[in-house]
């Protein structure tokens, strides 16, 4: 970090844009098979996660929320980034399988470590927790 920091360039001014813009496309192929983009705008999308991360999640801004999700799906970019982020909350990352080598509780050490107070995880996390650690020892 200290030598990203050392090279650090002005970064550019926030551009308003109106509520409809487009903010990212999702590309699905759904049962088709052929790829459909369903494009999504920023102020509906932002308005959505905010109040889906207050309301839902209980996230404000002293708040440490960990998604273990993908952050190339929309639910790991829309819980991970944009929501925490709207809300002004910290968030917690977290690259691989939510069991390393045969460590079924790195999830929850990393929940202890940095003292998460919301967490999402998809179900079929848990069973492959589960699986290794039935009684979550």
């Amino acid at each position: 970090m200290d030598e990203l920091l050392e090279d650090e360039q002005e970064v550019a001014a926030c551009e308003p844009v109106l509520s409809t813009h487009p903010l990212y496309i999702l590309y699905t192929s759904g049962t088709t098979g052929a790829p459909k983009g369903v494009v999504r705008d920023t102020g509906g999308t932002a308005v959505g996660l905010d109040w889906c991360m207050k309301h839902v999640f209980d996230v404000h801004p002293d708040s440490v929320h960990f998604a273990g999700s993908d952050i190339g799906w929309v639910v790991g970019h829309s819980f991970i980034v944009y929501g925490p982020l709207l809300r002004g909350a910290a968030c917690v990352f977290f690259e691989g399988k939510p069991i390393m080598g045969k460590n079924a509780a790195i999830m929850w050490e990393r929940c202890a470590k940095y003292k998460v107070t919301s967490l999402y995880m998809a179900p079929t996390a848990v069973r492959v927790i589960k699986k290794d650690d039935y009684d979550g020892l």
